[in-house]
């Protein structure tokens, strides 16, 4: 299959303490009762693994998706799904956007990233819009080898778009609801020292690019 090498959408963020002038409130996310099943395990979850291994580094980095354990929602048609990676893998990379087994909504190689720490994948950026109340499974793939797709290194998981019933003033009431990819979205926006709070509650251990 040909791949087109194209450029990489990312922002690199510095995790630094900010000054404020008030508490900021505490988060802790409520996963939705939406009856879907958690990130798929088989392909590879937020860390990358190959064939039925545990090893989550590749070339001295790891490689993670800002993603819940189980389907997040998004209160955005077209959200910004953002992946960190601690070091420049070798491998080009192809990002993706499907719906079951339906034609994928967004399937680009995207080539080498030059610049390690958090990637972000803007939607919008592609002509990707989700549909409400609808499930999508989004991923990271590191192409390995482009003759034998089996060696690719994957890792997906689940969002859903849902208009909330009533507004999301701070991410405290995001992450209440359900809203991850709202809550990790406005958090990455504002520098805020919470990011790696909100992502271990997921599990996701946040290695910062140095």
């Amino acid at each position: 299959m040909k791949r087109t090498a194209l450029s990489l959408m990312l922002i690199t963020v510095v995790l630094l303490p900010t000054q404020t002038t008030h508490a900021e409130r505490s988060i802790a996310f409520s996963p939705p009762q939406l009856g879907t099943p958690a990130a798929r395990v088989g392909g590879g979850t937020r860390g990358f693994k190959k064939a039925n291994t545990q090893a989550h580094v590749i070339s001295g980095g790891q490689i993670q998706l800002f993603a819940a354990t189980k389907t997040g929602l998004t209160s955005l048609a077209t959200p910004t799904l953002y992946w960190n990676t601690s070091s420049i893998p070798p491998y080009e990379i192809e990002i993706s956007v499907r719906q079951g087994e339906n034609q994928p909504l967004l399937k680009k190689n995207i080539g080498k990233i030059t610049t390690k720490g958090i990637q972000a994948i803007r939607l919008a950026d592609y002509g990707v819009a989700l549909a409400a109340g609808q499930d999508y499974t989004w991923s990271v793939t590191l192409i390995a080898d482009s003759e034998q797709p089996s060696d690719d290194l994957l890792a997906d998981s689940t969002i859903r778009y849902e208009i909330p019933t009533a507004p999301l003033k701070d991410t405290a009431q995001m992450t209440k609801a359900g809203y991850w990819y709202d809550a990790v979205a406005q958090l990455i926006k504002t520098n805020s020292p919470k990011l790696p709070e909100l992502l271990r509650q997921e599990g996701i251990a946040l290695t910062v690019a140095k």
